[in-house]
């Protein structure tokens, strides 16, 4: 590896380890790989900078350098590494030169074509895993309320809403990957997750970086909401899928709680893999469950549309059903927008493609498919079931008369409480993205870590995993707790969706792209082969329009979820402690 210069400052150094992975040319290259977040990267010396034959690389620290650690390796000040950083921008705006090699301003659709030179390069996942983790990340206990959130909408306003909803949601999720992709070429780190993307976007437009760490605690603080909260409606989803189970199984009494308890040490355990790849194959055969549960819903609501009788009657033929429904609208809101819980997953798979510039085409086709599944199964559910459908529709699976039916839909109520099993581990990837790295700075406070970390280094790697398994076990114990004392799965729904996933997923996008895109003010749409051109002022309106859905949105739905969990610990005889 090319030598830099040594700086004599006092600042505590970062080792960088040397002679491991040794290119073919003999160059040395990091040998150590981080999972959770790669916190350095390497791209070749650009320029005159760059010395022929030499395979030099050049190493900078992308976000923190608090998890970076070594083995006897070699040690380089924060003085040496800022004396390239000018030298190293130049090498990533090269990708950005145009003919006469001035540098050029990419157009808004542009950024999701460009190659990132800093972009890690291990453990990446395929267009088809992307494709996977996304619809395994939207499918889950969301499609299950879509019935009861048509319920509070009405049967005409509940679809188009979900319509107007998913396709907002969609350009919104697509905004974040734009300013992600954008801002990570600007500031020359290999990837950005949400709150680093509104960091450096309100960095953008303010000298003061206060602000940027206000922003990004923000969004770290909202995505933390929603992730657990997701874990926490999992864990109760679960819990009564395995009461369900045992009652109409087995005739045994078994409570949510008790199922809850039943799960937790696997969950657990499951919880301690720190790579995407290592989900895959949990997220393929739960999609391949949910496939067929859905098959087997689908089938039975068709069926009690036709053919149904006395008690499996479908409420359309008993005309008890409402179109319009809007004293119940902000619970709608909640539900909808829970539904749409991928937003918090974006840049993690976007960070891990093999092909990046294909994700939106990925993102585009799992949405048409999720939207279209969530308006079919939202809108079914309630012709069938009416005002008597459970916050999931799977607990309105049961007939008595049909033995065989009967034992279809037990197998179909276990397979999806797997699948959820394994959304578990995906929404839990993504605040460990974030939240290990304070954690470990937290524990090197203390002068003996510290020492063990940086003095012992065959201690290293199984004391770094012992802290890193007790702290995740640490965390989903909560989530469990939750699910305990909050056990309202139609209540956690609501409130999740209106106070987290609104700001996320209405709230943030559009702030973000006015941030990261005011300089440039591209349009909103550019078609010139047919003459149509709506300017940047036509995108500010959109954004502003967005942000006041969300806001109202989520100011309501949380009013109205609270109002509503009241109710049920009222009506329950049993509530926690």
């Amino acid at each position: 590896m090319t030598s830099l210069p040594h700086s004599s400052s006092s600042q505590r150094s970062i080792p960088l380890n040397s002679g491991r992975g040794e290119s073919s040319s003999g160059s040395g290259l990091l040998g150590r790989s981080f999972h959770s977040r790669d916190y350095m990267s390497t791209s070749p010396a650009a320029g005159e900078d760059e010395r022929e034959g030499s395979g030099s690389q050049l190493v900078t620290p992308v976000i923190d350098d608090s998890e970076v650690e070594g083995e006897g390796g070699r040690y380089l000040s924060h003085t040496s590494l800022e004396s390239f950083g000018k030298r190293r921008a130049r090498s990533a705006a090269s990708v950005l030169q145009g003919k006469d090699g001035e540098l050029e301003e990419a157009d808004d659709e542009d950024w999701f074509d460009l190659p990132n030179p800093n972009r890690r390069k291990e453990h990446l996942t395929s267009d088809l895993q992307t494709f996977i983790h996304l619809l395994k990340g939207n499918v889950g206990t969301g499609l299950l309320a879509m019935p009861l959130a048509v319920k509070n909408a009405g049967y005409i306003l509940g679809p188009i809403g979900l319509l107007v909803l998913g396709i907002i949601a969609t350009h919104c999720m697509l905004l974040l990957v734009k300013c992600s992709q954008r801002l990570s070429r600007r500031h020359n780190v290999d990837s950005l997750n949400y709150a680093e993307v509104m960091k450096f976007a309100i960095l953008e437009r303010t000298s003061h970086p206060i602000l940027g760490t206000i922003g990004l605690y923000g969004v770290n603080i909202f995505l933390t909401l929603t992730q657990f909260g997701f874990c926490a409606i999992y864990f109760v989803f679960i819990g009564d899928s395995l009461s369900r189970v045992a009652q109409g199984a087995f005739d045994f009494e078994l409570s949510t709680k008790a199922g809850i308890a039943i799960i937790l040490p696997l969950v657990i355990v499951c919880c301690w893999i720190r790579e995407l790849e290592g989900l895959t194959m949990f997220s393929l055969v739960a999609n391949i469950c949910i496939l067929f549960s859905l098959v087997v819903i689908l089938y039975e609501m068709v069926y009690q549309l036709s053919v149904g009788e006395g008690d499996e009657e479908a409420a359309i033929r008993r005309k008890s059903l409402t179109a319009f429904n809007l004293k119940s609208l902000p619970l709608y809101f909640g539900s909808a927008v829970y539904a749409f819980e991928g937003i918090g997953m974006v840049l993690p798979l976007e960070n891990k493609m093999e092909k990046p510039h294909h994700f939106k085409k990925i993102v585009v086709l799992g949405m048409v498919v999720i939207v279209a599944t969530y308006i079919v199964f939202g809108l079914l559910g309630y012709l069938v079931y009416g005002d008597g459908i459970c916050p999931s529709i799977t607990l309105n699976l049961q007939s008595p008369a049909r033995v065989a039916a009967n034992t279809i839909f037990t197998i179909v109520v276990l397979y999806y409480a797997y699948a959820i099993f394994a959304s578990y581990m995906l929404q839990f990837y993504v605040p460990m993205d974030f939240l290990e790295i304070p954690f470990f700075r937290l524990i090197r406070a203390e002068s003996y870590i510290d020492r063990l970390f940086y003095s012992h280094p065959r201690l290293h790697t199984p004391v770094k995993w012992i802290l890193r398994t007790v702290f995740r076990t640490v965390i989903v114990s909560i989530t469990a707790g939750l699910a305990v004392v909050i056990p309202d799965l139609d209540g956690l729904i609501t409130l999740i969706g209106a106070v987290a996933s609104a700001a996320l997923a209405f709230i943030f996008p559009p702030l973000l792209q006015l941030l990261t895109f005011w300089e440039a003010k591209p349009p909103l749409l550019h078609l010139p082969h047919i003459g149509i051109s709506l300017p940047w002022a036509f995108t500010v309106a959109k954004c502003i329009a967005i942000f006041t859905l969300g806001v109202l949105g989520s100011v309501t739905g949380t009013v109205f979820s609270i109002i509503s969990i009241v109710q049920f610990f009222e009506e329950k005889p049993h509530c926690p402690a």
